[in-house]
């Protein structure tokens, strides 16, 4: 006799989520109930009981046309509403059948519940155009914070709309998306709409969850939609002056402001004020307003309003008198924004502060009336003139600190020294400033004022270029309606934008923010002068000797010398002692402290590893690892053993370039094994190489180790003969040494290749002749040595060779080392004898001149005098 039991299998529900305040409606299928409950016995008689998390749940009813009772299915379909849950998380819901007739039937689901989706706009309002006070890359946007959302991969994984309009892409659409831990943020471009109304922004998910907790992988899970909606305001903006410019005298009749938006000559325009001798036009940017029409033929005309369109400028004051301007030109006009320029046709104005109002009126058929754009205007006395007395050739120009007083007159301004205390106002740029009175002119000049201004500090300033332009003003200090003005321009110590170390780590590259005086020196300058001598000499930030030379006004870079310990991250400061300025000399001298940082595309060192492919179970073992491109400064090196643990301890203990096995190699444990070692270099600036391999291999018999003279790696010069000797050395295992044979070639992976010719000996001695190499490479030979006719008696080893450089040699031809010139006739010097002594020579130049100057290249370099 034996006992079964059988565990009816979980029940699903659909969907298997909600929010965790209770209230949804799901579904829940439990399987294997055999007969279904009836809906009498669900509704009614109570036989069918539910609950999540142990909180009861309200069993609506069965779904009949779901359930299915067959000898080989059955299935029951209940609908229930799920309870309040805390907190969120995954549940256990039971639904239990206790039939009229006796027994229990009861299945367990899964059900989790989260917190209700919230939705925040910023802005939540908009303009019937759909703009916004937020603007993404010239796009008006929205930003949509939704909290306890699923993470979305892609906007298609959201259905967006405002009211009736789906962001469908064609008028608004997600522009970004950001992730966050329990929710996800969206940036919205707005769509126009024709009035102003609050709609419902509508955002839903329509991508596809992760499974939950306790589901798997590739399971299909129906979840409840994770929806929010929030109000959204569109409302219609009052026009409104965005800007004005004003210039007493134009560029040109067409048009006012050049490119720049400057006046004509580069002056500076006023901002809020016009001429009271209603000469000159104001450029004035509207927005909000209606599209106004125009003539745009710039061939025909200077744009002036069609007559099926009106502006209408009005200037007010209280109790006073009202006046009028016209437009000159239309500059553009869009659909909710224009740029006009006005003119007052020369009419004389009361000095003052006026209202301005600018009403477009699109169609002059239309009876609609449309708000003005209202702003003050004040209208000033421009006949007097602020004049800086240029006595250093600068002009209205100064330091941004610590600058020196200077003259300045005033026309049209009778004064005393009493009166000018107690009357006027300085100010720069709204920096309060001072002035003292120093005479009035005579004759013709009798109502010219002078006076000393003392320039405030400007650290404050806004800078562009190191020079930061505000308007040196004048006025009345009881009511301070302005006299006169100009522009005054500060100039401040020359910044660092950026300093960095090049990407081979030889020079570091320093960019100013503005053109410089070069320290007063444009040739190749002492770095002590620069950066004091604190930062130079052997073991400091630049080392012994190094070089600091301008490669432009702006740019500077340094060379350092022997022996510097500067790195990514130190900081190097200017010395006030350089006298580096900016590129007219009028700023203080800079003294900026600025951070190295690291090359911004930094070029891996390579490695190469000098050590024989095999060595015997007698010998001792050496590795030298060395650069491709040799390095004076600090490396790092890593080593590790990839496939033998024993070896791998030492390596990675191992801080310098070379590792030695003694005698006998105990590190090395296991004999006729291929070891697998591997080392990286991370130069001074942190820049790490790739992995370079080593495979080696303990014989179980004796063979030879190589040795060469000169040791590796060795560096010469290519009008210099190579000479390299590798001998054969031998372990204390006893072995017979009388046969043994040579073979050199180029080591596989060489950087360059020494030409075979060279290499086609059987002995031990390699010579290569003076100029067979190129200058400025790296060769990398491999030395095998055979033992009689048997390969496991064979060893090799690579030696590394360098050809340098050879300094260039200048020599100009022209004149002794004084020459006596005239000033009416030219004066050249030239430079074409001057030859690169690793160049193979060029053909001799025309007419037997010249010299080895290489390729036809000619340097001249020519004086005139007049």
């Amino acid at each position: 006799a034996f006992s079964v039991f059988y565990t009816l299998p979980l029940a699903t529900a659909s969907p298997i989520d909600g929010v965790c305040g209770g209230g949804e409606t799901i579904t829940v299928s439990a399987v294997g109930w055999g007969a279904a409950p009836t809906e009498e016995e669900v509704t009614t008689d109570g036989l069918v009981s539910a609950t999540i998390g142990g909180v009861a749940c309200t069993v609506l009813g069965i779904d009949t046309a779901q359930s299915i009772a067959t000898d080989t299915l059955s299935r029951t379909v209940l609908t229930i509403r799920t309870p309040p849950l805390s907190p969120a998380g995954s549940y256990t819901g039971i639904v239990r059948y206790t039939p009229a007739a006796g027994g229990e039937l009861v299945s367990t689901f899964n059900f989790d519940c989260g917190d209700a989706v919230s939705l925040s706009l910023a802005p939540s309002r908009a303009t019937i155009e759909g703009k916004t006070e937020l603007v993404l890359a010239q796009t008006s946007m929205t930003e949509a914070v939704l909290a306890n959302f699923p993470p979305v991969a892609t906007a298609a994984d959201l259905s967006v709309s405002f009211g009736s309009v789906l962001c469908d892409g064609s008028t608004c659409s997600v522009q970004r998306l950001d992730n966050f831990d329990g929710g996800v943020r969206a940036y919205i471009a707005v769509p126009p709409v024709t009035s102003a109304k609050t709609v419902k922004l509508d955002i839903s998910f329509q991508g596809t969850e992760s499974p939950p907790t306790w589901g798997v992988a590739g399971g299909v899970y129906p979840r409840t939609t994770k929806r929010a909606q929030a109000d959204f305001t569109y409302y219609v903006p009052s026009p409104e002056m965005l800007w004005n410019r004003f210039c007493l005298e134009c560029v040109s009749d067409t048009s006012c402001l050049d490119a720049s938006l400057q006046c004509a000559g580069g002056g500076t325009p006023r901002e809020g004020r016009m001429a009271i001798n209603g000469q000159g036009r104001i450029t004035v940017v509207l927005d909000n307003v209606p599209p106004i029409s125009y003539n745009n033929n710039r061939a025909a005309s200077h744009g002036p309003v069609l007559p099926q369109s009106s502006v209408t400028i009005e200037f007010s004051q209280t109790g006073g008198q009202t006046y009028y301007g016209s437009v000159y030109r239309v500059i553009y006009s869009e659909a909710t924004q224009s740029m006009i320029e006005i003119s007052m046709g020369g009419q004389m104005i009361e000095p003052g502060t006026y209202q301005t109002l600018i009403t477009v009126q699109p169609s002059t058929q239309s009876s609609q009336v449309y708000q003005p754009s209202v702003f003050p205007m004040t209208f000033e006395n421009t006949d007097r003139k602020l004049v800086c007395v240029d006595q250093s050739g600068t002009g209205c120009t100064g330091p941004d600190t610590g600058g020196s007083s200077f003259q300045v007159t005033v026309t049209l301004l009778p004064l005393t020294a009493e009166s000018a205390s107690e009357l006027l106002k300085w100010e720069f740029g709204g920096i309060s400033a001072s002035a003292q009175f120093v005479s009035m002119g005579t004759g013709a000049d009798s109502s010219t004022a002078t006076l000393i201004v003392s320039p405030p500090d400007c650290s404050s300033c806004s800078f562009s270029e190191g020079k930061a332009k505000e308007s040196l003003t004048v006025s009345y200090l009881a009511d301070g309606s302005e006299i006169a003005s100009t522009d005054y321009t500060f100039v401040r110590a020359p910044a660092v934008v950026e300093a960095r170390f090049d990407a081979s780590g030889s020079r570091i590259e320093i960019t100013f923010d503005q053109v410089t005086n070069e320290a007063q020196d444009g040739t190749v300058g002492a770095c002590a002068t620069l950066f004091g001598t604190s930062a130079v000499g052997a073991g400091t930030l630049l080392g012994a000797d190094p070089l600091c030379a301008w490669d432009s006004a702006r740019l500077l870079y340094i060379e350092p010398g022997n022996s510097p310990s500067v790195v990514p991250g130190d900081t190097l400061t200017l010395s006030s002692g350089a006298n580096l300025r900016d590129g007219d000399g009028v700023s203080p001298a800079s003294t900026a402290t600025f951070t190295v940082q690291v090359p911004s595309a930094p070029v891996k060192p390579q490695v190469l590893i000098d050590a024989p492919p095999s060595f015997d179970l007698c010998s001792s073992f050496e590795a030298k690892a060395a650069l491709v491109v040799p390095s004076s400064r600090p490396v790092t090196w890593s080593w590790r053993a990839l496939n033998d643990a024993p070896l791998n301890g030492p390596l990675v203990a191992l801080g310098g370039a070379t590792f030695f096995s003694a005698s006998g190699t105990q590190e090395f444990t296991t004999l006729d094994k291929e070891y697998q070692i591997g080392v990286t270099a991370t130069d001074f600036m942190g820049t790490r190489s790739q992995e370079t391999l080593l495979y080696t291999v303990k014989k179980g018999r004796p063979s030879p180790a190589v040795q060469f003279i000169p040791t590796a790696p060795f560096s010469t010069y290519r009008n210099q003969d190579i000479e390299i000797t590798g001998a054969a050395v031998f372990s204390s295992c006893p072995v017979d040494t009388s046969d043994l044979s040579f073979n050199w070639t180029n080591a596989a992976g060489s950087p360059a290749s020494v030409p075979p010719q060279h290499l086609n000996t059987i002995f031990p001695k390699l010579l290569i002749p003076a100029g067979s190499l190129e200058a400025g490479k790296t060769f990398v030979l491999t030395l095998t040595i055979r033992m009689g006719a048997d390969d496991t008696m064979t060893t090799s080893s690579n030696y590394v060779l360098h050809t340098l450089f050879r300094p260039l040699t200048a020599l100009i031809n022209g004149g002794a080392s004084s020459v006596i010139a005239s000033s009416q006739s030219p004066f050249t010097l030239s430079g074409s004898a001057s030859r690169d002594p690793d160049a193979d020579p060029p053909p001799p130049p025309p007419n037997g001149g010249g010299g080895a100057g290489g390729s036809g290249v000619t340097a001249t370099l020519c004086f005139f005098f007049s």
